[in-house]
């Protein structure tokens, strides 16, 4: 697994992980098998994953909120409250946030695929418009 990891792949066990190198390949390969006829459903698959995450987060931990409530009203939980909204902030937010990043970075390196196969711009903009579902343009 580690001689995967140090390849640049994505490991069934460890799909976390951040990637040292672009996960598309034009050839054979366990991560993704990127051709002409499936280059810009793909783009607009991760596109959508994406947009559907950053709004799933927008929509639940948006800035400043207080994550936990209140265990009472001492002091103590106030201080409590604020450190584990701070904890899932560092824990679980911003690892989100890098994973939608991720997500934006393949897209990229697909629309840079695409181009690649003689895609025009506006074909691989016109393959994803923000809040729409990938799969009803099959």
């Amino acid at each position: 697994m580690a001689e995967d990891r140090d390849r640049g792949q994505i490991c069934a066990n460890d799909p976390t992980a951040i990637l040292p190198r672009p996960i598309v390949t034009v050839v054979s390969s366990p991560l993704m098998n990127v051709t002409p006829e499936n280059v810009l459903q793909a783009r607009a698959t991760i596109l959508a994953e994406a947009e559907s995450f950053m709004q799933y987060l927008a929509d639940n931990f948006h800035g400043g909120r207080q994550l936990i409530g209140l265990c009472g009203g001492d002091p103590i939980s106030r201080d409590a409250q604020e450190l584990f909204t701070q904890k899932i902030q560092e824990n679980a937010v911003a690892p989100a946030q890098q994973y939608v990043q991720r997500l934006q970075d393949i897209a990229g390196q697909l629309a840079a695929t695409a181009r690649s196969y003689g895609f025009t711009e506006q074909r691989i903009a016109d393959s994803f418009k923000p809040g729409t579902d990938p799969g009803s343009r099959a």
